[in-house]
């Protein structure tokens, strides 16, 4: 500003006319002066006026900083963003940085050089310096007129290699700054935790240097600050309890009163004040203020030494965890319970708790004890097994957020959805087309890595098809017509629909964000008073969402829902694949609508169209950049048609099939081709998904419209149809340890390169030992899993001095094993067990019993199979017979989970696959597959991983949530929708997560049993070496003349295979096995493999006798995998220890934006850090080593 400071009034005028001229040409300016205002301003109005703007404007001023630095010499550093809405209730900033003066790179040798911890103190003292500069400008922002929940969120680079280059985000924790409390220090603190959080990853993955800054961004949102004050009455449900102190204060120190109360016991008129005044000086306050706020007893705490856990109470008196202590330990004694309690006029007030399970336990029922933690209870009195037991719990809940775990009133999970065999009437299937505005943009550098957004889809055009099923064969509750004999239960249950479901191929990755991102869309929501509810991935991927109009009267179409649901989630496949899996017969609706809009139905022009729209059409995404390409009155040539996404030039067919289209359907221009275009997708989709309900309704009787994805659809068909009733677990300890035992599939790349060497090669070499390399595939793996014996209910620990007696071996593991399974139960273990050294070799390649570990202090937790000796391993019992056939050993028994079981699920397993074998055409095949697919997705539903993301159109509700102590985010979507992200406080322990377990487990029995039992006694661990393996997958690098031989001279060999696939001409050629669950398939089919090439987990390739290669990369699109990548860049990278890079196009939402992405990306990368290999490597660069193996040094480790 010294800059304007001395410029006269006249000046001042001319620099602000300059300003306003600038802004009028790229900037949407948050004030526009008339001349005359700018004719009556002073010369400190003028200066007030370039100051404000200097800030406000900041956000509009990115793309031409260098004509505004021209005008204004402000700070080089940071240029910022400033986006407001809902009358500045949610504020984003951000502060980029566009200085060239802070050079990391140059401090990248200090990593090697003097390790990891001297660059981190010379990066922290850099980028001090950089929040230093940016301090003035935050501070600045950060509203003073209100109280804001707020946080830091930084962009930077980092670079690995020299070469490898990504973006990292971390932010600070989401805090609350009242009115008048000092900017500057939370400033402070939450720069301190940004670099908190950067060091953290810097550690986790060795080899990261920090690159540059991309921005640092400030989000803020409008609250009120809850705390507690005067006196107020409790909740009857409450006060019938006795269990809480209640102050009778008529100041707004009730939380003094009430920790004063739990330090200094009263004996009489225990909510009276006076019995508490004399010890009001004991407390150190320091400078907090009264009323007490919930976020500042953290420093309460701290400054008293004391535990204080605060507890929320509805007006229905139930009872949430609202701010629980991370000083809470297994002596609960120590902790200060406090009850807050806010009435429907606002005020709030604390009380103190005397005894928090009173509090809890319901009038009538057995007394239990609760976790202060996250209110578990124990049908237990607090004796000395029992409380270690509780000790026990408390170190399994200390891993998971403080949510209060609460019971479902349900005792069993079996089918009663009746409703949903009801076929709904009316469905509506839609599609958005957008065009894809382009960005011209220059591309970086080929050798780092980035990502650049290359256009944006703005929406072009919708088409509606609504099919109406009604039919008229029994009463209905919409007609009335008589619908057959129903017992009166069922009448009730098959209602008329009060939603309408609204289908969208993909409408979780495309369509969703087009209707969220359209603000004139929520405008209309909001004027109508219609709610919008969401089932939601995170933020950005909505599995689903609805709109809920008014109930103010009985019409139906005034409380009606509409429900958008994802076709895709039923049938993930595209659309041009499902239609191409159809017959001509099935799409009567595509027939029905050019036998409409035919002129002369029935002829043979209305069949020729039929015939022609019976595909899925082609189209000119990339071409079509703009609303004036509608108007073009010629079919764009051929190379128009190119598919960037998947980098594939339009075939010639295509071609031609589209300028049939354009022909024989009339169009003018392109605006008619691709209205033809839209409608014929939306068409086909709806035949597709009418076929996907009508098979669905005459195998299972389930209409799949009632459900959001195909996993709800494939558990309830099994509930039908094997009418299981499967135990709702009542105690959260049997859930807990389930729960620590849901372990997923095991990769790993073993042996990262190996080349063979037999008589069927056109090298082969007799002076060099034969081998085989064997790609096998379990059939169905987890489909033979769900036909074993499954756990159904009566869950029971077993007693203390059961385990007592097991622990001193004076009864044999399996003895008791098998005495239960003689009883139809099974057992859940949770052990210790020794690896033995002697079993290291022989194990080395796939150690038993898999664990999420941190192989050492710079990782992350992964599922890795080690050699380490097991604490607390929970396992089942198969599992655990089989490590002790193997050679492990219990060190120690802590607990044992006893069930009933039974093969419940096979006779449901069994009939799809029958189904599938029966099947006319490739669409019920798909189908019937699918069926047994998803049930095991529903037996492995993680409640703690459901978010809770609330769409909200309503100023007050934004504020209302925000000031809420579990409140984490507020996300703008456009001017009117914001997402209010808030952490969850309790969660339902109502999944059968018990079925889930024991087919994850029995899975591994069966991988584990194959390669130990089968191979390894075939030939040898020296002999046999595993390659890789991917949790049904095995690559077998075999020491043997001629494997085949080998299998045809034995034939129990042969019964673990399946060979229907092998030629009919080939020696292992056998049906006998054909598809059987459970038996392995050669996956090349009796093609040899010549080289196998396994970098790492999901990227690895290999090459047959005929020269055909398969490779796979994680990450990278299958196209480019396929045409851009060979054999030797696998072969390159992981002798010469490369990185290389591919360049890919994809689709990614940004705010539920859409933008198509052009990426440079790692798509091979032998890197030395071998913990992302979850495995030691050998110094020969392809050899690895199970970590725990007695041969590994532990320094190498650095443990």
């Amino acid at each position: 500003m010294d800059h304007f400071n001395s410029l006269s009034r006249d000046d001042l005028r001319k620099e602000v006319i300059k300003l306003l001229d600038i802004m009028s040409g790229g900037v949407k300016s948050k004030r526009i002066l008339k001349s005359q205002q700018l004719r009556s301003m002073s010369t400190s109005e003028l200066l007030t006026f370039i100051r404000e703007h200097l800030q406000i404007n900041q956000a509009e001023i990115r793309d031409i900083p260098l004509t505004l630095k021209e005008v204004f010499p402000f700070e080089d550093l940071i240029f910022s963003d400033y986006k407001e809405t809902r009358k500045g209730i949610v504020r984003t900033t951000t502060y980029r940085d566009k200085s060239k003066d802070i050079h990391f790179h140059k401090y990248f040798d200090l990593f090697e050089k003097r390790g990891i911890e001297y660059y981190i103190r010379i990066i922290t003292k850099i980028m001090n310096s950089f929040f230093e500069k940016n301090k003035n400008f935050v501070i600045n922002d950060i509203r003073s007129d209100t109280s804001v929940k707020i946080y830091l969120k930084l962009e930077f680079r980092q670079m690995k290699d020299s070469q490898k280059e990504e973006n990292f985000a971390v932010r600070s924790e989401t805090k609350e700054l009242c009115v008048g409390e000092d900017r500057e220090e939370w400033y402070q603190h939450a720069c301190q935790e940004l670099m908190m959080n950067m060091e953290n990853l810097q550690s986790r993955g060795s080899g990261w240097t920090i690159s540059g800054i991309n921005y640092l961004e400030m989000n803020q949102t409008m609250c009120h600050s809850p705390s507690g004050s005067s006196y107020m009455d409790l909740p009857k449900c409450i006060n019938v309890k006795h269990c809480v102190i209640n102050p009778k204060n008529n100041d707004d120190k009730c939380f003094m009163w009430s920790i004063l109360a739990h330090l200094h016991p009263a004996k009489d008129h225990v909510s009276e004040i006076y019995n508490y005044t004399p010890y009001q000086n004991e407390l150190n306050f320091g400078d907090l203020t009264f009323p007490m706020k919930i976020k500042d007893i953290n420093k309460f705490e701290k400054m008293n030494d004391l535990v204080v856990n605060v507890v929320e109470c509805t007006e229905k008196g139930q009872i949430n965890p609202l701010r629980p202590s991370r000083g809470i330990t297994a002596d609960d004694s120590k902790v200060i319970n406090l009850l807050y309690y806010e009435n429907e006029e606002g005020n709030s007030h604390y009380s103190l708790i005397k005894n928090l399970d009173t509090l809890m336990n319901k009038r009538g029922e057995h007394q239990k004890k609760f976790c202060v933690r996250c209110h578990c209870s124990y049908n237990v009195n607090m004796n000395d097994k029992s409380r270690s037991n509780y000790h026990r719990h408390l170190e399994d809940c200390g891993k998971n957020k403080p949510v209060s775990h609460k019971l479902s009133k349900k005792t069993s999970v079996k089918f009663k959805n009746i409703s949903n065999t009801q076929k709904h009437r009316y469905v509506i299937y839609a599609d958005f087309e957008s065009i894809i505005e382009k960005y011209q943009r220059a591309l970086d550098n080929p050798k780092e890595s980035w990502t650049t957004d290359v256009g944006k889809h703005i929406p072009a055009g919708f088409c509606v098809v609504v099919v109406d099923s009604y039919e008229k064969k029994y009463h209905d509750h919409w007609t009335g017509e008589y619908r057959g004999p129903l017992c009166g239960a069922c009448n009730i249950l098959k209602r008329k629909n009060t939603f309408i479901p609204v289908f969208f191929h993909n409408l979780k990755g495309y369509d969703s964000h087009l209707i969220i991102s359209c603000p004139e869309s929520t405008e209309f929501l909001k004027d109508y008073g219609i709610d919008i509810k969401n089932i939601s991935s995170n933020t950005e991927k909505f599995i689903s969402f609805s709109y809920h109009l008014p109930s103010e009267s009985r019409n139906f179409y005034d409380r009606c829902e509409i429900r958008f649901l994802d076709s895709f989630s039923f049938m993930s496949s595209s659309l041009d694949k499902l239609v191409q899996n159809m017959c001509s017969d099935d799409m009567y609706i595509t027939k029905d609508y050019y036998s409409y809009h035919n002129e002369r139905p029935g002829d043979s022009e209305e069949l020729e169209k039929f015939e022609i729209m019976q595909r899925k059409g082609v189209y000119p995404y990339e071409y079509m950049d703009s609303f004036k390409r509608f108007q073009e009155t010629k079919l764009p040539n051929i190379s128009s048609f190119f598919d960037m996404l998947n980098g594939k030039s339009c075939s010639t067919k295509d071609y031609l099939y589209a300028k049939l289209v354009w022909n024989k359907m009339n169009c003018k221009n392109l605006k008619d081709y691709a209205e033809i275009y839209m409608i014929n997708d939306v068409l086909l989709l709806a035949d597709v998904f009418e076929n996907f309900r009508n098979l669905s309704l005459r195998v299972y009787e389930l209409d799949p419209c009632w459900y959001f994805t195909s996993p709800g659809l494939a558990w309830d068909a099994m509930l039908r149809k094997t009418k299981v009733e499967l135990e709702v677990l009542q105690d959260v300890e049997k859930y807990l340890m389930i729960e620590k035992g849901i372990r997923g599939g095991i990769v790993n790349a073993v042996k990262r390169y190996s080349k063979v060497n037999n008589k069927y090669t056109n090298t082969f070499d007799p002076s060099i030992p034969s081998n085989y390399l064997l790609y096998l595939n379990a059939n169905n793996l987890y489909g033979w899993a769900m036909c074993q014996n499954l756990p159904t209910g009566d869950f029971q620990f077993e007693t203390q001095s059961s385990i007592d007696i097991l622990n001193d071996e004076s009864l044999k593991i399996k003895d008791y094993i098998d005495y239960f399974k003689n009883l139809g139960k099974g057992c859940i273990f949770e052990v210790d067990l020794e690896y033995p050294k002697e079993l290291h070799s022989k194990h080395n390649d796939f150690p038993l019993c898999p664990e999420n570990v941190k192989i050492d202090k710079q990782t992350v937790k992964k599922l890795c199979n080690t050699l380490f000796d097991k604490e607390k391993y929970v396992i089942h019992y198969e599992n655990l017979l089989q490590c002790l056939q193997l050679g492990l050993k219990i060190k120690k028994i802590h607990r044992i989970l006893n069930f009933k079981e039974s093969n419940w699920l096979a006779p449901y397993i069994e009939m799809n696959t029958n189904l599938r074998k029966q099947a006319k055409n490739e669409f019920e095949k798909h189908f019937f597959k699918l069926m047994n697919n998803s049930v095991f997705g529903k037996t492995m539903e993680n409640v703690r991983e459901r978010v809770d993301v609330r769409l909200v159109t309503d100023e007050d509700k934004i504020i209302k949530l925000a000031s809420k102590p579990n409140y984490k985010r507020t996300i703008m979507y456009n001017k009117e929708l914001s997402a209010v992200e808030m952490e969850k406080t309790n969660i339902t322990l109502d999944k059968p997560i018990y079925v889930g377990f024991a087919i994850l487990d029995l899975s591994k029995w069966l991988m584990y049993d194959f390669h130990y039992n089968v191979m390894q006694k075939k030939y040898g661990y020296q002999n046999v070496e595993l390659c890789y393996q991917d949790t049904d997958s095995l690559i077998y690098d075999i020491n043997t003349e001629d494997f085949y031989k080998d299998a045809e001279k034995d034939i129990d060999f042969q019964k673990y295979f399946d060979f229907s696939d092998y030629p009919k001409d080939h020696v292992l050629y056998s049906e006998e096995n054909k598809k059987i669950v459970g038996k392995f398939k050669d996956e090349l089919n009796g093609k040899i493999m010549t080289e196998l090439l396994a970098l790492k987990p999901k990227q690895y390739g290999f090459k047959t006798l005929d020269g055909e290669e398969t490779k796979k990369s994680k990450g990278i699109k299958k196209n480019i995998v396929k045409n851009e990548l060979s054999l030797d860049d696998y072969k390159h990278s992981l002798f010469n220890k490369t990185i290389i890079r591919k360049t890919q196009y994809t689709i990614r939402s940004v705010k539920h934006t859409i933008f198509t992405q052009c990426q440079n990306k790692v798509a091979l990368n032998n890197s030395e850090n071998s913990t992302e290999h979850k495995r030691y490597i050998i110094k020969d660069n392809h050899s690895t080593m199970a970590f725990g193996n007695v041969n590994i040094k532990p320094e190498v480790l650095g443990i």
